[in-house]
């Protein structure tokens, strides 16, 4: 029953370390709503880093053309929640 994403927390907690890292913002200003150019200050390189910080720190790959659709925080954080492979759900290929 506790099983729909058991560390959505930690996972918004290891995003905002990452975003914080690349762009250097006050990670009190890493909220789900903050946008990620104007608010957070991720420019195009920024964008790149988070692609290869997701898959080195989650196991999981993002697809450049999904990436440059990100627009907020939460963009990120539900688009890697839908993708975790921490996730057990039962379905194996």
């Amino acid at each position: 029953m506790g099983e729909s994403c058991p560390d959505k927390q930690e996972l918004q907690g290891q995003l905002i370390e990452i975003l914080h890292r690349i762009s250097g913002a006050d990670p009190a200003l890493i909220t789900p709503d903050a946008r990620l150019m104007e608010d957070v200050g991720i420019d195009s390189l920024g964008f790149y880093e988070i692609l290869i910080e997701a898959d080195t720190n989650f196991g999981i790959r993002i697809k450049e053309e999904e990436l440059l659709r990100f627009r907020t925080v939460a963009d990120i954080q539900q688009h890697l929640e839908s993708l975790s492979p921490r996730r057990s759900d039962g379905s194996q290929s």
